[in-house]
């Protein structure tokens, strides 16, 4: 089993807020009660949980990710790991048939969401990133965090990968992450989704969106807006 980011998201006009870790389900969904799983954190027919987040319409024809930051004393073998996967993750979301056109910039350049790669194992305190309240959670295999505004726009995101993350894993991982970093903070615990969504709880196999995957995508960033 594994237990990757607990997605906290800052609220900025109301305070801290942490979001939905996992709902379960069993056996496949509704498209509907699948896409209001992962964006609000609602049961099956159930009310919505959590914030509907995501990045103005504006942002999203033209969002930018980066490898922010490594620390010294990575592992540089998992670091180059981390950047296939990035470049693969950024060819995936933007081949889902949605609004939303990642860019990559070069590592070290400030973007719209920054992955940072530091010198953390599981269970450790996160430290390094500048940022709150980020800075000061524990880290797992890794940890998302969205900020947003008043309108439940998104204005920033971050992703932290700790130093002792399965390799064979980071593919899967950086999808996840980077994918709930456009507003989707709910993973789904059914088994019947271990093999068929990056949203999966309990399992790192999914390298590739999910047919739900993209429909999420689709719905909650139209394509043509």
């Amino acid at each position: 089993m594994r237990r990757l980011a607990l997605a906290l998201a800052l609220a900025i006009s109301t305070g801290p807020a942490a979001a939905l870790d996992w709902v379960s389900a069993n056996g496949p969904l509704t498209d509907r009660d699948f896409y209001r799983l992962v964006s609000c954190g609602a049961k099956p027919d159930g009310p919505c949980r959590e914030a509907l987040v995501k990045w103005p319409a504006k942002k999203v024809g033209d969002l930018t990710i980066s490898i922010y930051r490594v620390a010294e004393g990575y592992p540089r073998r998992l670091s180059r790991s981390a950047s296939a996967a990035l470049d693969a993750t950024v060819a995936e979301i933007n081949r889902a048939g949605s609004a939303v056109r990642l860019r990559r910039l070069r590592d070290g350049e400030f973007a719209d969401i920054r992955v940072f790669l530091l010198d953390l194992r599981e269970g450790d305190t996160i430290t390094g990133t500048g940022l709150r309240p980020l800075d000061g959670e524990t880290i797992e295999a890794a940890r998302v965090q969205v900020w947003w505004n008043g309108r439940r726009q998104i204005v920033d995101a971050a992703v932290v990968f700790a130093s002792d993350v399965n390799r064979a894993d980071i593919r899967s991982i950086m999808l996840e992450e980077t994918t709930q970093a456009l507003g989707f903070l709910t993973d789904i615990r059914d088994p019947w989704y271990n093999s068929r969504s990056v949203f999966s709880e309990d399992s790192n196999s999914v390298t590739s969106l999910g047919e739900q995957d993209m429909m999420v995508l689709r719905r909650h960033y139209p394509p043509g807006n």
